[in-house]
């Protein structure tokens, strides 16, 4: 996916555009990656946003549950 824009979407100016350091956040169980630019034309930030789901490792769930067989009774 490509996520470097094109040109500003509110002046137009093409290669213009620096961008900016990059977030991240979870909400509801999606991982949002938010890519903020700024425009050297007209002096404007934006933002683009790529949404994916999270997954959890099957390998991991070990770590997350104690196992009873390892129990000494």
């Amino acid at each position: 996916m490509n996520l470097e824009p094109l040109f500003c979407p509110y002046c137009g100016a093409e290669g213009s555009l620096e961008e900016m350091e990059t977030s991240a956040m979870e909400i509801d169980g999606d991982l949002w990656l938010i890519y903020h630019w700024y425009c050297e034309q007209c002096q404007e930030q934006f933002d683009k946003v790529e949404l994916s789901p999270l997954s959890i490792d099957d390998s991991d769930d070990d770590d997350l549950f104690d196992d009873d067989d390892d129990m000494e009774r």
